[in-house]
């Protein structure tokens, strides 16, 4: 049997409000991270798990919207084991694919017909024939001669086809999966959030791709009218986790509304009431030491 996660509250407000450190911020931030996955695998759990522990079987669109909760279980772990072990760079790179995750599962939650979960796979096959099409091309310019890594993955490319309901030849080249700043507009949060939410992807899509910006935070120093490269890790700050802990939150208190029993909603509504609470007076106090 899976066992259920309790919130449990490393520090008191009180305790909170004397904080003189960052690192005392930092080691509250990832409590409350921790707290804010826990809560993730509980809802899974109620969910897609029955009573004994077994994974329910899902359609495809439950298994859409299952399937992204995992991932973002994983991914947030993934971050959390970076953020402890002081390794900024990675922390902005998983961020991304955390932001993504998050804006995606919302997206589900608040407008999910069918068709969008159609246009979401639909997305992914596109790229998925382009490649099947290319080696394709590539025997025929070698008049038929078919290399087994070929075989391979065209054998691969055409089960994923058929896991997902869609017929290769009639797949054409366009979607209308929204673009993420679409997806974002469509998921109906504050402005505040919403602008937080461009900040703090803004910030962690120069790690993705490695651009200029990248390097001059993290990779190399100016020395003069010149560099030198950096080797030491950068270390995450406090509010690196803000924006991944709150929607983390939000994404629990919808997927309870939408998804859960009536007779388990109340218990998971407490748990975020109490943990968005918390996180608020957090990012308070966090904000009233950084005046100092």
């Amino acid at each position: 049997m899976i066992e259920m996660h309790k919130i449990k509250l490393k520090f008191t407000k009180e305790e909170i409000s004397n904080f003189i450190s960052e690192g005392e911020f930092m080691s509250a931030n990832v409590e409350l991270h921790k707290n804010s996955i826990a809560l993730l695998h509980k809802i899974i759990h109620l969910r897609y798990f029955d009573f004994k522990g077994i994974p329910k079987k899902l359609n495809r669109d439950e298994a859409i919207l299952g399937g992204n909760i995992i991932r973002l279980t994983k991914l947030n772990t993934s971050l959390l084991q970076n953020v402890c072990e002081n390794k900024l760079e990675i922390c902005f790179i998983l961020c991304r694919c955390v932001y993504e995750t998050q804006i995606n599962i919302l997206y589900f939650l608040k407008n999910g017909e069918t068709n969008i979960f159609k246009n979401y796979v639909k997305n992914s096959l596109i790229t998925e024939k382009e490649f099947y099409n290319n080696i394709e091309e590539n025997i025929r310019n070698r008049n038929g001669e078919e290399l087994p890594i070929e075989k391979s993955m065209k054998k691969s490319i055409s089960n994923s086809f058929d896991i997902s309901d869609f017929e290769i030849e009639e797949l054409n080249r366009s979607s209308s999966w929204k673009n993420l700043k679409k997806r974002l507009d469509k998921i109906n949060v504050t402005d505040n959030l919403s602008q937080t939410y461009n900040i703090f992807y803004g910030l962690s899509s120069h790690s993705i791709h490695g651009n200029w910006q990248d390097l001059v935070q993290h990779h190399i120093s100016q020395d003069g009218e010149f560099f030198t490269l950096n080797y030491e890790w950068n270390s995450p700050k406090p509010n690196l986790l803000y924006a991944v802990i709150i929607f983390n939150l939000i994404i629990s208190k919808e997927f309870a509304y939408k998804e859960l029993e009536v007779n388990v909603k109340e218990d998971v509504r407490n748990d975020i009431d109490i943990l968005s609470n918390y996180h608020d007076f957090l990012v308070l106090k966090y904000d009233e030491f950084r005046k100092f």
